[in-house]
């Protein structure tokens, strides 16, 4: 049986990443999926990007905060409104230790995914199929 460790909403937290990833390790995941939301807004950078270039992942998606990365990082944001400066600031802060290519790399991954397991289809996203943010899930 194919053991299989769901990855979301990281944001930054380097320390429940580790321990995330040393319990996967202990019940001996075989694949890994990332449903983005990765970096932002927390502190963790390089690091995070460094483990999650260390696993077998084997889907991924793409989720809202690295959307707003990339507008960040190509300027799409509207500095007079206070959200987006913080939004622009959070930019600044991961370019310090991420590159833009290694930004472009976390946005350039599809909404969806699908995986098979025998009869069973599984549709993979950070949201709604195609869209990665919003309320509609909550009720």
């Amino acid at each position: 049986m194919t053991k299989i460790a769901v990855l979301s909403d990281i944001h930054g937290n380097t320390t429940a990443l580790e321990a995330v990833l040393a319990d996967a390790r202990a019940a001996e995941v075989d694949e890994y999926w990332l449903l983005g939301d990765i970096l932002m807004p927390g502190t963790g950078r390089r690091r995070i990007l460094d483990l999650l270039a260390s696993l077998p992942i084997t889907a991924r998606v793409l989720g809202n905060w690295e959307n707003s990365l990339w507008r960040g990082l190509h300027r799409k944001l509207d500095p007079t409104k206070v959200s987006h400066r913080y939004l622009l600031r959070q930019s600044q802060y991961i370019l310090e230790e991420i590159s833009p290519k290694e930004i472009e790399d976390l946005h350039d991954q599809p909404m969806q995914v699908h995986r098979q397991f025998g009869d069973l289809m599984v549709g993979i996203t950070h949201h709604l199929p195609d869209k990665n943010w919003g309320r509609e899930l909550i009720h």
